[in-house]
Order: C-alpha cells, then structure tokens, then sequence
C-alpha cells in the first residue's frame, strides 16, 4: 500500500497546550475566512444557499424569517451529501512521537487554508513513497520521514486512519458557520431575481 500524507506537518512547539493555544487562534482567522465565503453574494456557498432557500420554498418548508433558515442551514450543513459538500470543513490530527508533535490536515478549500499553517505553528511534513522527493529535501530527512509517519502508523489495526492515531482537533465545522438578517435578505433578493428572470423568460 502507497503512503499518501499530502498535508503532514510538524508542529513548531513540542508543548500540547501550545499547539492547542495557537489552533485555538487559526480557529478564528479561518472562521472569519470561510464566513465572508457565505456572506458573498458572489460566491459558490452564497448560490448554495440560495438554492437551498428556493428548495425550502418548493418542498414548503418554511424559512419565512432569518431565523428558520438558520435552522434548515445548520440541518443542510451536517449532511454529508448536502451541496455544500464539506468546502468549509478544516481539522487537524494530532499526534506525538518521541516527544514531538505532528499533524496531518483536512481541507477541502486547499487554497483557502493552506497558507494559515505557513506561519509560527508548523512546517511542512509531508510524505509520499509513490514519486520522488521534493528538490528541498535532503533523501537523509525524506527517509526520516518516512520512519516518523510509519512509527505514528505502527498499529496495523489503525490501517493509517489519522483519527484512529491521533487527536482531532476541528478549526471549522458546521456549527461555526452563521448568517446575518442582511445576508438572508440577499439571498431572498436573490431568489427574486431569478424569479423575475424565470417569468420573463417564459414570456418569451
């Protein structure tokens, strides 16, 4: 089996509650970024939930005010199979070696997170034994590397489930994410528009 850890850091601080201060601190910056992603009237998650008010509208739910599409939002968000998909999501496993910390992230927005690990809390770590070495890495630390991930990994029953290895720790997940009144009145003039546009078109 290929060893795949495209997002392996290591943390900076060997100290647990370091590390946990200074995700604590992530958490904030990269809840404000995937916020201003829904509060967009421009962006995929704002067109997200348009669509899913218009379905609220179609299947009669009701979301007559900010606060019931709130509900049906938070609901929508949890489902694994909703049209958000997880483009909000951002966590990181924990682990320890030999009195070392490291970690491996899950982001599904790559470019929207990535550069937030690229400051005092950790360095890249990755690993992959399916293709050659990065050109800034000597083969003496690529390899040591490898003996890192596979000590971290050394129970076969974990079968190189991060979670199964180490800690959880979820920066953004569905119960960071809110909305204003003002953005549920953008995505109600949104859905005007459209409607607007649909009975003209069909004028037509």
């Amino acid at each position: 089996m290929s060893t795949k850890l495209y997002t392996g850091i290591k943390f900076k601080s060997n100290k647990l509650g370091v590390v946990i201060r200074q995700l604590h601190s992530l958490k904030k910056e990269s809840v404000k970024r995937v916020q201003e992603t829904f509060d967009d009237v421009d962006s995929n998650n704002f067109m997200s939930m348009v669509l899913l008010y218009m379905n609220c509208l179609h299947d009669g739910i009701k979301v007559e005010d900010w606060w019931d599409f709130r509900k049906v939002l938070r609901n929508e968000l949890r489902n694994p199979y909703s049209q958000f998909g997880f483009s909000y999501k951002f966590s990181v496993v924990i682990f320890e070696r030999k009195n070392k910390l490291y970690g491996v992230y899950f982001d599904n927005t790559y470019k929207n997170y990535k550069e937030l690990f690229d400051k005092d809390i950790a360095i890249d770590y990755h690993y992959q034994d399916q293709c050659d070495k990065p050109d800034d890495v000597s083969n003496r630390e690529w390899n040591f590397r490898k003996t890192v991930w596979e000590d971290i990994f050394d129970d076969v029953s974990i079968c190189w489930i991060p979670s199964e290895a180490g800690v959880c720790y979820n920066i953004v997940d569905e119960c960071d994410i809110d909305i204003t009144k003002d953005t549920f009145k953008n995505i109600q003039d949104k859905y005007e528009e459209f409607k607007k546009e649909k009975e003209k078109s069909d004028e037509q």
